[in-house]
């Protein structure tokens, strides 16, 4: 019994980080004020950072839900 797919969700937000990248620099092209700059600094550039840690705490929690579902299994198994 599979409990969840953790990795789908992993590399649909790994195709989203890479489409926002993608866009950013298109937009980047027609705006450059500091607006834009202050922009990318507040919100864009602590992004793959915290996709990092995201990225991460989705193994350790992937670790966690195979070792429980291995636990049910068996417990299964003996009943």
């Amino acid at each position: 019994m599979r409990v969840c797919d953790l990795n789908t969700g992993l590399g649909q937000l790994a195709q989203a980080m890479s489409h926002l990248k993608d866009r950013w620099a298109e937009a980047k092209t027609h705006w450059q004020d500091e607006a834009s700059r202050q922009f990318e600094k507040q919100y864009l550039a602590e992004l793959p950072m915290r996709m990092q840690h995201v990225v991460q705490a989705a193994h350790r929690l992937a670790a966690v839900l195979e070792a429980a579902e291995r636990e049910l299994d068996d417990r299964s198994d003996e009943g």
